[in-house]
């Protein structure tokens, strides 16, 4: 089983079945297989935000 070592990154939720032998439901910014890309757009690599209470989305923004 794939997902007893969850093989999906930056938090992603790693999901059997489906079709597929895993598939990662990736978070906010990223995206691929395993959730190891970045999302084109107004993603940046180079920081992660710590939202404060009430907040949540890559930047704050929700």
């Amino acid at each position: 089983d794939y997902c007893e070592i969850n093989v999906c990154s930056n938090g992603g939720t790693c999901v059997t079945g489906a079709g597929a032998p895993f598939i990662c439901i990736c978070p906010d910014g990223y995206t691929g297989d395993t959730c190891n890309d970045t999302e084109a757009g107004d993603v940046f690599s180079e920081y992660i935000c710590k939202c404060q209470d009430g907040f949540d989305g890559v930047h704050c923004q929700n």
